[in-house]
């Protein structure tokens, strides 16, 4: 309630508890990643303030602090190391999350990604196709999809299919 009546006041909070905010509640830690976003957004140049807590929110244990995180610094930045760090969160939810829909809500979300970022997401290509170890086909098959668009020749060795066997565990 407060960044919607007074974000003055609620950007001054924020900035007071930034050392704190990893060690805050869920709903704290995504009222301030939505704060954030708007104050960055409305002033570009604040943007490396908030920097380090957005980072170390792509690690946080809830999944969902950790995606919003993840989708904040994919709007704030175009930088390869803010890319990086959101892709890796994505594809570390790949493995945590437990509920398909929500695989499927990743995997479209990386789609989306690799217009604009394919460089970046070819160096995490490996770590994709862990998710090819879920039982689920359609996340099989839209992982299959998003893997044979990433392979190039720089990774092509990665993905040999013996690395592959392994990466999602499959046994003969």
């Amino acid at each position: 309630m407060l960044s919607s009546c007074a974000q003055e006041r609620a950007v001054s909070y924020l900035n007071s508890m930034l050392d704190q905010l990893a060690a805050s509640g869920e709903a704290f830690q995504l009222a301030a990643l939505e704060l954030i976003r708007k104050v960055c957004k409305a002033n570009p140049l604040v943007k490396s303030q908030y920097a380090k807590c957005i980072y170390g929110l792509t690690n946080s244990t809830s999944n969902a602090v950790a995606y919003e995180a993840a989708n904040t610094l994919v709007a704030l930045s175009t930088a390869k190391i803010a890319l990086r760090a959101a892709i890796a969160a994505y594809t570390r939810l790949l493995q945590l999350e437990s509920d398909n829909n929500v695989k499927l809500i990743i995997l479209n979300r990386l789609i989306a990604l690799k217009k604009r970022h394919s460089k970046v997401l070819e160096e995490m290509l490996l770590d994709m196709l862990r998710t090819l170890a879920t039982p689920n086909i359609d996340i099989r098959k839209k992982t299959m999809e998003l893997g044979l668009d990433l392979v190039s020749q720089r990774n092509v060795d990665e993905v040999s299919p013996v690395k592959l066997a392994i990466c999602c565990e499959w046994t003969e």
